[in-house]
């Protein structure tokens, strides 16, 4: 007995110095921070906790009262493309198993596109971030995809940075936080959004180890270098089919090009120096290894269109979003330089008064405009005094001129069509501008790591330039508040916000590399800590009364209509049931043709919220914004066809329907009638 006692302390003692050990070697290695992260988002999960704002609905159903499931924050109405339609699209698809093609939805609306939902089909292999969906219930699936986005984005980030400073982990960390706390990527937080980031890092990282043809070590195994090519050519085809199938051209096109011109000044750098057949040698193989990943991305994004192609042309043939064509200039320039404005943006009150609503005034923390002439003149000095031309630097140089006559310069159309910015308008393009703007920025800091400048001269040259920058932020935010009174209204502000921004180019500039990313974490997370809340849940969306009575009224294959308020648009079908109103991903022409003909196309021909009023006067089809029209409820032969329920929130007095439940809550009542057959 004492001898088996001893033989289990031993065991324990080694047991505690292997997991000391590993410990150990976990903190001092590049997956810490990974793992670090990773706690939160499970907590997280495990609660069901995510920021999204069907809060929104505690206040519809209930007036204003707590809402038990609200635990941080305050929902966003004006975020509608996330509680609106994708949190309801989300769950109508879980309630009726995840269809490629949902009946539901009008004629059936194939949910694989325009829109990121779960489905069952072959191509959801190349959309990772739904798959949880199939494997966890609806709450915890909803939970570990939005903290699962923009966890990747995170990583992404820290292991790109930490290849341009690869000894900094903690600079990693810290930038990458800093960058991933943006407002753009706050307020548009969704799939196309994050992702599009996302894929941009690991693609570059991607390139960078092809043209440097970098072996895999595998479970402490070396792999050949063909072996280790022949998978980065198949994990480059996986990232490229994943960044072509989040189907968003105007984010993913900036990303696009920012990433090309990345990876061709990259591998331009990497073949100087060696002899010409070294130089063929390595060009040859990641050449190799870029056509083979581009062409098997390209039969996969390709068998994706033509499996698709009915729902692909109606998409592409629409009045809106229909064909953009965006001219190059005309874009506000101070909106691009008054980015140390972003925190205004979460005030409800001042936030909605700028250019736009909230989302679409949004932007990153841009140092871009103010680090670039700094950085062109470091590129000339080393060219000039060193002898030495960074190629690298001079593709982002170059990448950004290009982003800048795009917004600035009134260019013929041709330009644009060359680069194919013409399908991005400019508020869009935000997006390129941020994620450039960020590997720009670390580019700067290695440059000035490498060359060391200093002395007096130096220091004098950057005080003046910092106080330049200064004057430029005080007079674009003294304009700010002379056209936008409403947005800002406080000089201390603008000044206080100005100051912190002007100290971060200036450490920028001065070589403090640690201390510029530090604070610009500090000022990103002021910018979106109120942005979006915390809350439990799915709350009314996955449980409420009204889709309970709906599914106690009906069977499923039943036609549902929502009148008069767009909150109800998705109610019949999260219910499993079949509504000719709600979001319509693209255009149902068969259907709505049958209301006023192909005269009213220009009306129903587009991406929209579509929802059924029963005002006498309004017309047969009525088109209230780009992405939004209705149609009349009457006792017409196309109602009579094509609904048996309808959900008002109101009595209605037509002859074809009879009230068959009221639904009550505190803040208004339902009623849901019957059709007449």
């Amino acid at each position: 007995m004492l001898q088996f006692t001893q033989m289990r302390a031993q065991k324990d003692q080694f047991n505690a110095v292997a997991f000391q050990t590993w410990g150990k070697r976990l903190f001092r290695s590049i997956w810490f921070f990974p793992f670090l992260l990773a706690a939160p988002l499970i907590v997280f999960v495990l609660f069901q906790v995510s920021g999204t704002s069907v809060g929104v609905y505690h206040d519809y159903f209930y007036g204003q009262s707590r809402d038990p499931s609200l635990l941080y924050g305050e929902p966003r109405p004006i975020r509608s493309d996330e509680w609106l339609v994708g949190a309801q699209l989300t769950t109508a698809q879980s309630r009726s198993n995840f269809p490629r093609v949902n009946q539901n939805f009008g004629s059936g609306q194939d949910m694989s596109i325009a829109v990121d939902v779960p489905y069952k089909d072959w191509s959801a292999v190349f959309k990772p971030q739904n798959l949880v969906y199939f494997i966890l219930p609806l709450g915890f699936a909803y939970a570990l995809k939005w903290w699962l986005i923009l966890y990747v984005l995170v990583i992404s980030c820290y292991f790109f940075t930490l290849r341009i400073f690869p000894r900094s982990r903690l600079f990693a960390a810290l930038a990458s936080l800093s960058f991933a706390f943006s407002p753009f990527v706050f307020w548009w937080y969704l799939s196309p959004t994050i992702l599009t980031l996302a894929y941009g890092f690991l693609l570059m990282i991607l390139a960078m180890r092809i043209i440097n043809r970098e072996e895999i070590y595998l479970l402490g195994h070396r792999l050949s270098l063909r072996a280790s090519l022949t998978s980065y050519g198949l994990v480059l085809a996986y990232i490229l089919s994943c960044f072509a199938l989040l189907v968003y051209p105007p984010f993913q096109i900036p990303i696009a090009l920012v990433v090309f011109f990345f990876v061709l000044g990259y591998w331009i750098q990497a073949r100087q120096g060696g002899k010409p057949k070294q130089q063929r040698f390595s060009l040859m193989f990641p050449a190799l290894v870029f056509v083979g990943g581009m062409l098997i991305a390209g039969v996969v994004v390709g068998a994706y269109i033509y499996t698709r192609r009915g729902a692909v042309h109606s998409i592409t043939h629409t009045v809106y979003p229909g064909a953009r064509e965006v001219y190059s200039g005309g874009y506000p320039i101070d909106r691009m330089l008054a980015t140390f404005l972003q925190p205004q943006l979460q005030s409800s009150t001042h936030g909605p008064q700028y250019y736009d609503n909230q989302s679409e005034s949004s932007n990153f923390i841009l140092l871009l405009p103010y680090i670039f002439l700094p950085g062109m003149a470091l590129l000339l000095f080393e060219w000039k005094n060193l002898k030495k031309f960074d190629w690298t630097f001079a593709g982002l140089n170059l990448v950004s001129i290009l982003f800048f006559l795009n917004l600035f310069a009134p260019l013929p159309l041709l330009f644009a069509k060359a680069d194919l910015l013409d399908k991005v308008p400019h508020e869009r393009l935000a997006i390129g501008l941020g994620f450039l703007g960020y590997i720009y920025l670390l580019f700067l800091l290695r440059k000035f790591a490498v060359l060391k400048l200093r002395g007096r001269t130096y220091t004098y040259a950057v005080s003046v330039y910092t106080i330049v920058c200064l004057c430029v932020c005080l007079l674009v935010g003294r304009y700010t508040k002379h056209h936008f009174p409403l947005f800002i209204t406080s000089r201390f502000t603008i000044v206080g916000l100005v100051i912190v921004f002007s100290v971060i180019i200036a450490l920028c500039l001065l070589r403090r590399p640690m201390k510029a990313i530090a604070l610009l974490l500090l000022f990103s997370f002021l910018s979106i800590y109120r942005i979006d809340p915390l809350y439990r849940g799915l709350g009314l969306v996955a449980d409420n009364r009204l889709t309970v009575a709906v599914q106690n009224i009906s069977k499923p294959g039943s036609s549902w209509t929502s009148l008069d308020d767009i909150y109800l648009e998705n109610f019949a079908t999260m219910s499993n049931r079949e509504s000719i109103t709600g979001v319509q991903i693209y255009p149902d022409l068969g259907l709505w043709q049958q209301v006023n003909g192909p005269q009213s196309a220009s009306i129903y021909n587009r991406y929209a919220h579509v929802i059924s009023v029963s005002d006498k006067n309004s017309p047969s089809i009525r088109l209230i914004g780009a992405d939004f029209f209705t149609i009349k409820f009457e006792c017409s032969p196309f109602i009579e066809k094509h609904i048996q329920y309808a959900i008002s929130e109101h009595t209605l007095d037509l002859s074809c329907v009879r009230l068959v439940k009221k639904v009550p809550y505190p803040a208004r009542t339902f009623y849901i009638y019957k059709v007449a057959d």
